[in-house]
């Protein structure tokens, strides 16, 4: 068996020097699958993990943000980061926002850290979006402010 490299155009043994100059007889079914090739011949697809769980966790990085922005965004801040900057406002009504802001920014992406260090430890399955996680986030409230 042949295996084409991530990010390589080489097979590793073979009479054919480019992956792409054989024949494939199906549709690559996500770009973290690469093709399996045997006696020059293509017989089927790999899945790299670790290219996935990478993307994954990309994409669960934006979607947090996304939350927590949306969020600051209901008292018209542009985004999470712009409203944990007004925590030492003069302005007390701000103060207590940036600090509010602050508390759900770090709980949520402590709970979000934890949530993936389970996901990389093999103790629970990668969520396929914030779906699957937002239950366990904490709630964004702005609560007595």
């Amino acid at each position: 068996m042949q295996y084409i490299a991530p990010k390589t155009n080489a097979v590793y043994s073979g009479d054919r020097a480019h992956w792409q100059d054989i024949e494939l007889t199906t549709e690559r079914p996500t770009q973290f699958h690469y093709p399996i090739i045997e006696d020059g011949a293509f017989v089927g697809w790999e899945l790299n993990q670790a290219e996935l769980m990478q993307a994954k966790q990309i994409q669960l990085d934006e979607e947090v943000q996304a939350r927590m922005d949306a969020f600051a965004q209901t008292r018209q801040y542009d985004s999470m980061d712009r409203l944990c900057s007004y925590a030492n406002s003069t302005l007390p009504q701000w103060a207590a926002e940036g600090q509010r802001g602050i508390q759900l920014r770090d709980n949520t992406w402590a709970k979000a850290t934890m949530i993936l260090n389970e996901v990389v430890g093999g103790s629970r399955p990668v969520p396929e979006s914030i779906e699957d996680i937002e239950d366990e986030l904490p709630e964004l409230s702005w609560g007595d402010i």
